[in-house]
């Protein structure tokens, strides 16, 4: 009796076609050299981005106002601010969108009532990059991607994560306020240790 493939339930990710460790976008920022189509993408990666924290905030208060009466919050910046932030920010990554091309095609995965869209970028591998950002955006998991800000390496890890690596974490700590200040204790415990250690031998 010939072996049947079970059909199981996808991940977003497997659905989208995405495999984080060898995401085209990322292979795009870190192979790609400091360039303006590089400086374009990293825009409205970064717009996108900071579009999606004003949206938390603006959730968040939507949420508090449906709340009862008798919960009061004080809110320091009004949010009509937010929202003419968001929609300035939004206006600027469309305006930037429109110089990419895309073409759309179908095709059915797993179920025969559900489609998949996928839209082909047509131009240079930049726009391929755009392509794929877009997508990573739908899932809402851009806030995933980060560079790293010690080797500059462009990563997918989890939210705020800010280093690529454990030696890069370290690094990091290193060279900030309580990592050159757990190093000068150290060293000072060190000295200590040291000139006691010599005035035994003597």
């Amino acid at each position: 009796m010939p072996k049947t493939r079970e059909i199981r339930k996808l991940t977003k990710k497997e659905w989208a076609g995405i495999r984080w460790d060898n995401n085209p976008l990322l292979d795009w920022l870190n192979k790609t050299k400091d360039s303006a189509e590089r400086q374009r993408v990293i825009g409205i990666l970064r717009g996108i981005q900071r579009a999606m924290k004003l949206t938390a905030v603006i959730d968040f208060d939507f949420a508090i106002n449906s709340a009862p009466q008798d919960c009061t919050v004080e809110r320091s910046v009004p949010l009509d601010r937010y929202e003419r932030d968001f929609d300035k920010l939004r206006n600027e990554i469309n305006a930037s969108l429109r110089r990419y091309t895309f073409s759309p095609s179908v095709n059915t995965l797993v179920s025969k009532s559900a489609w998949h869209v996928w839209w082909n970028p047509l131009g240079d591998s930049e726009a391929a990059a755009v392509g794929h950002l877009l997508l990573v955006a739908q899932m809402g998991d851009i806030d995933l991607i980060g560079q790293c800000r010690s080797c500059g390496l462009w990563f997918s890890g989890k939210r705020g994560a800010v280093s690529c690596s454990n030696k890069c974490r370290q690094k990091a700590y290193d060279k900030s306020a309580n990592g050159k200040l757990k190093k000068a204790v150290s060293m000072k415990a060190f000295m200590r240790r040291k000139r006691a250690k010599e005035k035994k031998a003597s």
